[in-house]
């Protein structure tokens, strides 16, 4: 069994604001939870996962691994801005929420096989060295 942890914290954040979403309840009350998820999965998460499916490699450092994430972050929700925009739904929290997690989901899958078949783990795929 790899280590997939990472995969599976993106994807309970993922769900955990579907759920937010989902009922609104829950939102009345727990409304900060909701946005620091949404923070989270916006700013660095979606492109996190997408980084771990496109570039499964050894040798990338903290802070190489932190700045493409981001990167990706903002080009996934520039695209998602411009795609949702021009649907009859715009650009709600529960179109956004679901666009998300469309992303994060299906890139997950894709990294766990791929970590499957070159045999990397979660501490395989970046090494935490402060200064080169």
């Amino acid at each position: 069994m790899k280590r997939n942890y990472d995969l599976f914290i993106a994807n309970g954040i993922v769900l955990t604001n579907l759920l937010f979403v989902a009922v609104p309840i829950l939102n009345q009350w727990l409304q900060w939870l909701q946005v620091l998820s949404g923070l989270i999965i916006a700013l660095a998460l979606s492109g996190y996962i997408v980084l771990a499916a496109i570039l499964p490699s050894i040798g990338r450092t903290w802070y190489e691994h932190l700045l493409l994430s981001i990167g990706l972050s903002i080009v996934f929700d520039i695209a998602g801005g411009l795609l949702l925009n021009e649907t009859s739904w715009g650009l709600q929290s529960a179109t956004w929420s679901l666009f998300f997690a469309v992303i994060i989901i299906v890139f997950s899958i894709i990294a766990a096989v791929q970590r499957h078949r070159s045999n990397l783990s979660t501490i395989d795929l970046v090494s935490f060295h402060p200064f080169p």
